[in-house]
């Protein structure tokens, strides 16, 4: 939003889009100008935290603007170029001066709370606008799921067969790329495996460093190989607690396109439960029931905008 080029906003040419986005703090139209006549980014962000905020700022116009003056900042050619020529990448906006609203913070106060990255969202929102690809590609699948302990007994070949199978399903018929894993025992690290079988590049998102000191020595091998085939591996804490845990939940929620939910229909409780209620309505579920041994698919609510929270 820094970058020197200029955005015409609700018919006012703004010299950077950071200008055009606090401008719509205010629908007054002198401290628009004024705020449009700073002479730096930086001035135009400190003009706009002095100025009374319209009604409904914080809650909505606020994410509607963002996404108004990223995509007229994004008619220049060049730029509209450069966002297209990031392919499927995933877009984070990082910064260590705490927005954990637009980006994600990586100070040692915030490094175990990933941020909404609404800005990256939101670029990446554009970016399919601007090279339309279909509904039902999902670049990035992650899974969540039960640990070896809330398996029913004797399901875990069924499960990784199932999972192989799925994974197969994704890479072929939704151009999955990614498998995003939180290196648990039991279904997560079931995921890591099958997608690595069908060559789909696999993501820890570890919760927290030495998760796994108190597992069974079959699991923890299991573990250290998913790290040696992993395609990154990141780790969001140092030390346990159930934040960090349903913080890595989110995370995972954060970077997907779709979602891989192991469940027993018996457990109704725990904290695979606890995430599935923090996917988005339009977030597509594909539910393996590990118990009935079947699979079905929720299918995402049609939404024309990327979520604002």
């Amino acid at each position: 939003m820094f970058s020197p080029h200029p955005v015409t906003w609700q018919g006012q040419r703004y010299p950077t889009g950071e200008a055009a986005f606090h401008a719509g703090k205010t629908e007054d139209p002198q401290l628009r100008a004024w705020i449009a006549a700073a002479s730096t980014p930086g001035e135009a962000k400190h003009r706009g935290r002095r100025v009374p905020l319209r009604a409904g700022w914080d809650e909505h116009h606020r994410h509607v603007v963002m996404q108004q003056v990223i995509e007229n900042k994004f008619t220049d050619p060049d730029l509209a170029a450069q966002l297209l020529a990031t392919g499927d990448d995933l877009l984070v906006e990082r910064n260590t001066w705490h927005d954990q609203t637009w980006g994600c913070c990586s100070c040692s106060r915030h490094q175990a709370v990933p941020g909404q990255n609404l800005l990256g969202r939101y670029l990446m929102g554009h970016r399919a606008r601007l090279a339309p690809r279909p509904a039902n590609r999902w670049v990035r699948v992650a899974a969540t799921g039960h640990r070896p302990q809330g398996l029913p007994p004797g399901s875990e070949p069924w499960l990784a067969d199932e999972l192989r199978r799925v994974a197969a399903k994704l890479a072929a018929d939704h151009g999955t790329q990614v498998a995003i894993s939180g290196a648990a025992a039991g279904a997560d690290l079931i995921w890591a495996e099958a997608a690595h079988d069908h060559e789909i590049l696999v993501w820890l998102y570890q919760p927290y460093t030495g998760h796994d000191s108190r597992w069974p020595h079959d699991w923890g091998d299991r573990l250290t190989a998913a790290r040696g085939i992993a395609h990154r591996v990141d780790t969001l804490g140092d030390r346990f607690s159930v934040q960090v845990q349903h913080a890595r939940s989110d995370w995972m929620l954060r970077d997907c396109d779709a979602v891989v939910a192991v469940l027993d229909p018996l457990h109704r409780s725990g904290g695979t439960r606890q995430a599935l209620q923090r996917v988005s309505a339009t977030t597509p579920v594909i539910h393996v029931d590990v118990r009935n041994r079947r699979t079905s698919l929720r299918a995402p609510a049609r939404c024309g905008a990327a979520p604002a929270s």
